[in-house]
């Protein structure tokens, strides 16, 4: 968790950095067109995947003499998948913004990030040994690396579209040092691919591609209807409120990869003491969700008026909303994992779906009558219903729901996780 954290609060720190740069040197119009195409390439990361990162972990975890086997066929299955979502995302370009070359070409240039996806494969090899270090290690190189590429680009006056391929070159620099670390701690190893394998992973994994389409699109939708109902400078504002929001959202990613693991093993052993963890887990996230939304509040207008200037001043505003987002955001991670670990992949799916649909509709409604702050409460409203309501409607999650409820009555949630960590 400290070595995730680690990665984490650097990226935070010198992106926060990055990122303000980054919008006062293209300004609010150039900046949309940025987030609009970084909004589409994430949209479709899901698909790249294939759902898999859960599933492998799991997989690996339980079955660590099938270890070849498994990665092997996963990393096909993700390969084919990169491809897949490569074509999504520039027919989708082509279909939503037609005659907008602009946005085309940045779309293209940061293209090869989905495709070096792949290479996650091994991220999750070394999640499931619980040896993050060496996944930190390979995502700061690549981090560094291509921030002081992006500097030097702005130092010399370069366009955005040298900034954009710089989002290429960290994922492919990502893959290379991920495959070199792997390569020195795994001296034996003969991946191998196996039809039958194929057949029974996609047939777990397969809601999840859909279920992790669905939340990138009700994570992302809002920013790509502001752009086609609106105008790229919206997108921009609202793009440096959502970036303040999501810089932490590196929290419940360290949190929930270190934990899980051992949360597995659990309910092989004894269902109550894994239900009590399940429940400590539910509590650390609203508890830290909550502290991170009431400070980003409280600070909003001081940071924007300070780093940004004038021409963003309006964010301040909708980072008051969208900053309550991450509690939900921060529940949906955990339980997540717990629909993978209970066989309930077709229910992520469902809320996701769900999620989206609150958001598309919402957005369509309240963004002609209160612009991108009714996208900010479409959003926060979507992630509630997805997130927390959703568990109620069924019995098989119900249980999560009565979780996440204690877990969302705050006084309670920190006297269990003092009482925990005291232990």
């Amino acid at each position: 968790m400290l070595w995730l954290s680690g990665d984490s609060i650097l990226r935070m720190g010198l992106g926060f950095i990055l990122n303000v740069w980054l919008a006062r040197y293209m300004g609010p119009d150039k900046f949309g067109i940025f987030n609009y195409a970084m909004a589409m390439i994430a949209i479709y990361t899901s698909v790249a995947s294939l759902g898999m990162n859960g599933v492998v972990v799991r997989e690996l975890v339980r079955n660590s003499e099938s270890t070849d086997r498994i990665m092997g066929t996963s990393f096909l299955l993700q390969v084919s998948g990169s491809f897949l979502a490569a074509l999504l995302v520039v027919l989708s370009t082509i279909l939503l913004r037609p005659g907008e070359w602009d946005i085309l070409l940045i779309t293209l240039v940061m293209l090869p990030s989905i495709l070096f996806r792949s290479s996650d494969i091994i991220k999750y090899w070394f999640e499931s040994i619980i040896a993050a270090k060496y996944t930190v290690i390979a995502q700061n190189v690549a981090f560094l690396i291509s921030a002081g590429i992006k500097m030097l680009i702005m130092l010399q006056g370069g366009s955005y579209v040298a900034i954009a391929a710089t989002v290429s070159l960290e994922a492919l620099l990502v893959a290379i040092i991920l495959i070199y670390l792997y390569r020195r701690k795994t001296k034996n190893y003969a991946w191998c691919v196996e039809r039958q394998e194929i057949g029974r992973l996609l047939s777990q994994s397969w809601p999840l591609i859909i279920s992790g389409l669905a939340l990138m699109l009700y994570m992302r939708v809002d920013q790509i209807m502001i752009g086609n109902m609106i105008n790229n400078t919206s997108v921009g504002i609202y793009s440096v409120a959502v970036k303040m929001t999501e810089v932490w959202y590196f929290f419940p990613v360290a949190i929930v990869s270190s934990l899980f693991p051992k949360i597995i093993k659990e309910k092989e052993k004894c269902e109550k003491s894994y239900n009590k963890k399940m429940q400590f887990l539910y509590d650390l996230m609203v508890a830290t969700g909550v502290v991170l939304a009431i400070i980003v509040t409280l600070l909003s207008d001081y940071i924007i008026a300070f780093f940004y200037g004038e021409q963003y001043f309006e964010a301040s505003r909708l980072i008051k909303i969208y900053a309550w987002v991450s509690v939900f955001y921060f529940l949906s991670s955990a339980s997540g994992r717990w629909y993978i670990n209970e066989g309930l992949q077709k229910y992520a799916l469902n809320r996701n779906v769900l999620g989206l649909a609150i958001g598309i509709l919402l957005n369509y409604l309240l963004i002609p009558i209160y612009g991108a702050e009714g996208s900010a409460y479409a959003t926060l409203i979507a992630y509630g219903c997805a997130a927390y309501l959703f568990d109620i409607l069924s019995p098989k999650t119900r249980v999560a729901f009565w979780q996440k409820t204690r877990a969302l009555w705050i006084p309670s949630a920190i006297l269990r996780i003092k009482n925990t960590i005291s232990r």
